[in-house]
């Protein structure tokens, strides 16, 4: 599967809030020179890592509590 067909099917969970405000970045994303976006490749990348981390955390700490979290399902779904 190729970078296009990656992005079209995670985009089929974006609102359309999302989708405009992607559309912003991207936008603004293709005025930037190469060390521009290797700096904004970077912050997102390390604050995806983050995020990543910090859901695990919170995920464990629910289970440990015993809250019942919701389904995978609901949770894809837009809101």
């Amino acid at each position: 599967m190729d970078s296009k067909n990656i992005l079209e099917r995670l985009q089929e969970y974006m609102t359309l809030e999302m989708k405009f405000t992607h559309a912003r970045f991207t936008t603004q994303a293709e005025k930037l020179d190469k060390e521009e976006l290797l700096d904004i490749l970077n912050i997102v990348h390390t604050n995806y890592l983050i995020r990543n981390g910090m859901f695990k955390k919170l995920i464990r700490h629910c289970i440990k509590e015993g809250v019942t979290l919701p389904p995978m399902s609901e949770l894809w779904s837009k809101y």
